[in-house]
């Protein structure tokens, strides 16, 4: 149907393609972090804890790819999850606890096997690159980056050619609205607002790969949103032709500007070249 078509098709946006195709840590972390918070929300939705186990093994093996990150994600994805269903405190520690002794089982035998070749030099290289690379990369000349606009902008335009489609269907009028009303849009919030929030602030720098734990969640929530309100919507489909004529627009502009610089630029090297 036109719902499946349209998360195929918003899977086709640009920052997925490239990570898929690159060999990073990231993009194996977000597939099982996407992983563990789809068969969770199974678990809390039906109760059936076989779903609950493969939740903890999908984020125990990302946690592979990416300790700390995936961790705390889904530490977040838990207690996110407590306030849209209701559950008590109790539940949410426990599940909590799962989470972090499947991560610990599975990473213990590997860090025990760096501790006893490396020693503490390991354990102060470890405990950093999981917590103090917030700050500041881990480069020597590294400064703090306040560019906390980065990730935002990788967002927009990691999906691209459906970012027009993002920007008029998040920021209406009735989105709120929707969310208030719907569970599955806020788990879907929940899988990828805390991430979004927490790496814009970090004072890391800022690459695309970082974020990718975004995407997956997003993805849903826009295809679901468009198939079932907007596109039945004309003022949201006239809406989305504005934006995409004004920011083509807009880079035209940029792309003439760069190319009318760049023939200034090149008449002078051949004058000078000439002159010589």
């Amino acid at each position: 149907g036109i719902r499946d078509d349209l998360v195929t098709g918003v899977q086709t946006c640009a920052l997925p393609i490239y990570l898929s195709k690159t060999p990073m840590y990231d993009w194996p972390a977000t597939i099982f972090y996407f992983a563990f918070c789809g068969f969770y929300w199974l678990y809390l939705k039906d109760g059936n804890k076989a779903h609950f186990a493969i939740a903890l093994g999908a984020i125990a093996i990302g946690s592979l790819s990416r300790f700390s990150i995936c961790m705390g994600l889904a530490g977040f994805f838990v207690i996110g999850s407590k306030w849209v269903y209701r559950r008590s405190m109790m539940l949410m520690i426990r599940d909590g606890l799962f989470v972090l002794a499947a991560i610990l089982l599975v990473n213990l035998p590997w860090m025990w096997g760096q501790v006893v070749s490396h020693g503490e030099s390991f354990l102060s290289t470890f405990i950093y690159d999981n917590t103090g690379r917030y700050i500041k990369s881990t480069r020597p000349d590294a400064t703090v980056r306040t560019d906390y606009y980065g990730f935002p902008l990788y967002v927009l335009v990691g999906f691209l050619p459906y970012t027009f489609c993002l920007l008029a269907s998040f920021f209406q009028k009735g989105f709120l609205d929707r969310i208030k009303a719907n569970q599955s849009y806020q788990m879907l919030l929940v899988a990828f607002l805390p991430c979004l929030i927490l790496f814009t602030f970090s004072g890391h720098t800022k690459l695309g790969r970082y974020i990718a734990y975004v995407f997956p969640p997003m993805m849903m929530l826009l295809a679901h949103t468009l198939s079932t309100f907007d596109l039945k919507n004309p003022a949201y489909i006239k809406r989305c032709k504005k934006l995409m004529l004004g920011t083509f627009l807009g880079l035209s502009v940029l792309i003439v500007i760069q190319i009318v610089q760049f023939m200034k630029e090149a008449q002078e090297r051949s004058e000078e070249h000439t002159s010589e």
